[in-house]
């Protein structure tokens, strides 16, 4: 039970409001941490949280942790895990970090959803339920924006922004081709059929009645869906397609391994692996390969650092990150794509405290006109790279022979790019294939 306060009451103080956002995030970090444990569908009865609901608010203030153990302890029973990796209903909108981000924001500036259900309500076929139906539940879901026709702009814009095109598209083409391959496995198994085409995630098929027991089809596949839902070992969708009840699986696109899985996974691969520098340009990969192909274990390849190879002593240290696949999103797909790379140079080893504008005058100065340059990097490395994109191959030739020049207080690398920057002149090229006027 809370105490009285005699301080003053201030709805918004940004020292609590900071302290106890923390502590919020941290309690739902930990929840999809842990969320494979949970049932994906709630287990519960309707009405089950009505008994555990004290007689009356309380009169003096709750500590902060008091609340977060009711939530786990009376709240999460009662919910759907959207997240679960075994969730395989409906499309989900809020699985990023970008998009609750957003949400924060969106709270922050007072952008609050209208409770007018009338006009946010929706109510198609593969949202019902027997809770629903029962009318025995409130329908929270429409007393909020995220499954109603309106969206918050806000948070679009941030996730979009936050991930970038490439990455969102790359996310899409996944989830597509996971469709392919459950649609695939549908038309392998006889006793499955396809109801419908498959149309991009969305794959849509039932389990087939008897010849002759076609009008015993819908049942059957009712049953189905409410055993699979309610074991809470998969959840699943289903709809009505020119009257014939079928079930919807929604591909969800890469889902969260395991926590311990995924960091024993992520340690693995990072034990494996070296961070190599100060490698002559006119190395190859294939000569670099051959450095270490006979050294077996990762303690015999530390012992290579300061090999002469070229004109270089190389550095062989600990990784401290793993190795990521190589996104084909980014590799050139088009001769125009290609035509990009031949003017455009990778670099690294550049000095954190060098501006991006800093880069574009080094460069220029020595090389020639650059058109883009995208400067990045992060907080485990000591330096940056870059790409950048010249106006003619010819400077990017010029800028491979500046490799080593002193940049802050760095030597700088430079090598050939194998992928274009998708800036504007990829806009232009992107306008002028599909006879686009925006330009």
């Amino acid at each position: 039970m809370g105490s009285a306060s005699k301080k003053t009451f201030l709805p918004l103080d940004p020292v609590s409001f900071t302290d106890e956002s923390k502590t919020v995030i941290d309690f739902i970090a930990d929840y999809y941490e842990n969320i494979e444990n949970y049932p994906v569908q709630s287990t519960v009865e309707p009405g089950y949280l009505s008994a555990r609901l004290p007689d009356s608010a309380p009169y003096c203030p709750e500590p902060l942790e008091d609340i977060l153990k009711d939530v786990s302890d009376c709240i999460i029973p009662g919910l759907t895990h959207w997240q679960s990796p075994n969730f395989f209903a409906y499309f989900q909108a809020n699985a990023s970090t970008a998009g609750f981000l957003g949400e924060m924001l969106c709270s922050g500036f007072n952008v609050e959803p209208n409770l007018l259900t009338d006009s946010l309500s929706s109510d198609p076929e593969i949202l019902r339920n027997k809770a629903s139906r029962s009318k025995e539940v409130v329908d929270y879901k429409d007393w909020q924006i995220a499954l109603s026709r309106r969206f918050r702009a806000l948070k679009l814009w941030i996730v979009i922004r936050r991930h970038g095109l490439a990455n969102l598209m790359y996310h899409i083409r996944s989830d597509i081709a996971m469709a392919k391959r459950f649609e695939a496995f549908v038309r392998k198994d006889e006793r499955f059929e396809m109801v419908v085409p498959r149309k991009f995630a969305l794959v849509c098929f039932r389990l087939k009645p008897k010849a002759e027991e076609e009008d015993e089809g819908t049942e059957l596949n009712r049953k189905l869906v409410e055993a699979i839902n309610s074991s809470g070992k998969a959840f699943m969708s289903h709809a009505v397609a020119g009257g014939i009840y079928r079930r919807n699986n929604y591909s969800q696109g890469n889902r969260k391994l395991n926590g311990k899985a995924f960091r024993a996974q992520r340690d693995d691969s990072i034990r494996g692996t070296l961070y190599v520098s100060d490698i002559d340009q006119n190395i190859t990969e294939e000569q670099l390969a051959g450095l270490f192909s006979n050294c077996g274990q990762k303690r015999a390849a530390l012992n290579l650092g300061g090999t002469m190879l070229g004109f270089y002593p190389v550095k062989v240290l600990p990784s401290k990150t793993a190795i990521l696949p190589v996104n084909p999103t980014f590799l050139p797909r088009s001769e125009d794509e290609r035509e990009m790379c031949t003017t455009t140079v990778y670099c690294t080893h550049i000095d954190k405290k060098v501006s991006q504008a800093e880069v574009k005058n080094f460069i220029e100065s020595a090389c020639g006109e650059v058109t883009c340059l995208r400067l990045l990097g992060d907080s485990l490395h000591s330096t940056r790279i870059a790409f950048v994109e010249f106006a003619m191959a010819e400077s990017a030739i010029v800028a491979l022979n500046c490799s080593g020049m002193v940049l802050g207080t760095q030597p700088i690398r430079i090598s050939p790019s194998k992928t274009p920057i998708f800036g504007f002149r990829f806009l232009l090229l992107l306008a002028r294939e599909t006879n686009n006027r925006l330009i």
